[in-house]
């Protein structure tokens, strides 16, 4: 565990430096993580990780990429291009970074 300064708040992450616990997100750290990826965050990233959010409110887990990609008619191109794929997990791993959730883990 470490810890990722962002402004005057301390949030605990990962190794990789994914938030520990998704309660203590802001949209602040939101922006970090976008910086540090060399991202801009457009009103439909706002909207996007909004739903995410909204969805692991409720069922704890991210909703699978058909799902968000069907919500916000994007396809998965699309998705790729709004967050990168930078890391060996896709798309998703970047915005459940960047929406301080639990990393995917399955078939999603």
């Amino acid at each position: 565990m470490r810890t990722f300064k962002v402004k005057d708040k301390e949030y605990k992450v990962d190794v990789e430096g994914n938030l520990l616990d998704y309660t203590s997100w802001t949209r602040d750290f939101a922006e970090a993580v976008a910086n540090e990826n060399k991202i801009m965050l457009s009103d439909v990233h706002w909207k996007i990780i909004d739903y995410v959010r909204r969805y692991y409110e409720v069922d704890k887990v991210m909703p699978p990429k058909k799902q968000i990609e069907r919500e916000f008619k994007l396809s998965e191109k699309d998705m790729i291009e709004l967050f990168p794929m930078k890391y060996k997990d896709g798309y998703l791993y970047l915005l459940s970074k960047l929406a301080g959730l639990p990393v995917p883990t399955g078939d999603i």
